[in-house]
């Protein structure tokens, strides 16, 4: 990974994978078997905001233009781009079921995306809500 470069991290859910990315590749370590994955070249002029990766090697990453692209950790192919946000992706969140991917970004959204089928999540939530807590409830009269 680049230098002084602004990186993003991922976890799997069983905390065996780590992912890292940065302006030019998406890096993967086996943690239990210290081992380096062949390293996923960031699409030309693309800056990786943002990493989710499950167990068994879907990493999916948020961009600076709003993207959301899906890799299989094995081929280092993209499998999958969604436009998902007006500006930076800044957070992604996948579930341990692989079924549901979460997103957050600068247009202070949050959105939540399910998989149709194929390896990566696939549709959009319907109407996303901006990403701001609920009101207090109101007190009780006595």
């Amino acid at each position: 990974l680049a230098r002084n470069a602004d990186r993003a991290i991922g976890l799997s859910p069983d905390a065996m994978l780590l992912a890292c990315g940065d302006s030019k590749q998406i890096a993967v370590v086996d943690l239990i078997r210290n081992l380096w994955a062949r390293p996923i070249a960031a699409p030309e002029g693309i800056t990786i905001t943002s990493l989710a990766i499950t167990s068994d090697g879907l990493v999916t990453a948020g961009t600076a233009t709003g993207k959301i692209l899906a890799f299989d950790l094995i081929s280092g192919r993209q499998i999958q781009s969604i436009d998902a946000h007006a500006g930076p992706v800044s957070t992604l969140a996948l579930s341990a079921d692989r079924k549901l991917l979460a997103s957050g970004g600068a247009d202070k959204f949050v959105k939540v995306w399910t998989r149709k089928t194929g390896p990566a999540p696939a549709t959009p939530a319907p109407s996303p809500a901006p990403a701001t807590p609920p009101a207090p409830p109101a007190p009780a009269n006595n």
